[in-house]
């Protein structure tokens, strides 16, 4: 589940927590030489390397968070359906409501799912979303607005994979958007807006992978397709830390015509992480590498940052390439 793209996020997001977290300790271990001693730069990595796990976690909550709103707002729907029949003088409409939505296919298969019980009593998750009716109302309310519900209540096709494709609508278009959603959620993390599109993509695949016939056995997507990536960051991490001060000395020295007080925090911590992925992974091309983390410098950092950062990179990854620093499968442009 946790893709490349989202992997190099949860570092850079680890990386600034620590910053912010022991900052003078940071500044000190930029230096050469360095005053932080050996024991104390292995505590640093811990820690950083706990912020990480600590995010993947956080990923995996987020998750299965999301993925248990989908039988939780269908069984408001059936439960709003059974009070307006109840009613003392109930209505035609609600005599002989609409229950496409009620009886959607997909929610109750994953109503059933035995890996989404599995994974929330493993993740232990904070949000209760029976605690939490007013966000279901909404989400609810929400859903039944969209042209696409309109479209589906009417139409005449309908089956198994006409639910999936609602669903796969909703978590695209409701779930990344819904204000009472992202207000609850982010009481508990602190990623969330930054997470959510990338994690509703991740339930939207999931979806796509839901078959009829697999009933309440339909296996989740795994944390990690490959727990080799996990090790992987996790060995960059330590790193980013270990050889702070050497990355911190390239990005100095290639940023001496700029203004440096121009330069943000979040530019030279999203240096340091690129620096490691050039430097400590093989197999990644340098071109791929930078145009990640231009793109986490776009969109987390200033509006001139993805200029800035590509140019440092570029600058450095080169230097590197001709001193033989670095050998990689694909050489930058």
């Amino acid at each position: 589940m946790i893709n490349r793209t989202l992997l190099r996020i949860k570092l850079m997001q680890a990386t600034f927590a620590l910053y912010e977290s022991e900052t003078d300790t940071m500044k000190q271990l930029g230096k050469e030489p360095t005053d932080v001693a050996p024991r104390q730069q292995t505590r640093l990595v811990q820690t950083a390397q706990n912020i990480l796990g600590e995010g993947f976690k956080k990923t995996h909550e987020l998750y299965c968070c999301l993925l248990s709103l989908i039988p939780e707002i269908t069984r408001y729907a059936q439960e709003k359906i059974e009070n307006g029949r109840n009613k003392f003088l109930p209505s035609e409409e609600e005599l002989h409501p609409n229950t496409r939505f009620a009886d959607n296919l997909l929610a109750a298969q994953l109503a059933d799912n035995e890996a989404l019980h599995k994974l929330r009593e493993t993740l232990k998750l904070h949000i209760d979303w029976t605690e939490h009716a007013d966000v279901i109302r909404n989400l609810y309310a929400d859903i039944t607005q969209q042209a696409f519900y309109a479209d589906y209540m009417q139409s005449d096709d309908c089956g198994y994979d006409y639910d999936k494709m609602l669903w796969r609508k909703i978590v695209t278009n409701v779930f990344t958007n819904n204000e009472a959603l992202a207000d609850i959620i982010e009481e508990d993390n602190l990623y969330y807006a930054s997470d959510v599109e990338l994690v509703c993509s991740f339930i939207v695949k999931t979806i796509k992978h839901f078959d009829a016939n697999a009933g309440q056995e339909q296996p989740l997507l795994p944390l990690f397709d490959d727990l080799k990536d996990e090790q992987m960051a996790m060995d960059q991490m330590k790193d980013i830390i270990s050889r702070w001060s050497t990355y911190q000395q390239l990005i100095d020295q290639h940023t001496k015509n700029w203004d440096l007080e121009r330069i943000t925090l979040m530019d030279r911590l999203i240096m340091h992480c690129a620096l490691a992925e050039i430097c400590s992974v093989p197999t990644i091309p340098v071109s791929v590498t930078i145009n990640e983390y231009v793109d986490i410098a776009k969109a987390y950092s200033s509006d001139k940052s993805g200029k800035f950062v590509n140019a440092v990179l570029d600058q450095t990854a080169q230097e590197l390439i001709r001193e033989k620093k670095i050998i990689k499968a694909v050489v930058l442009r």
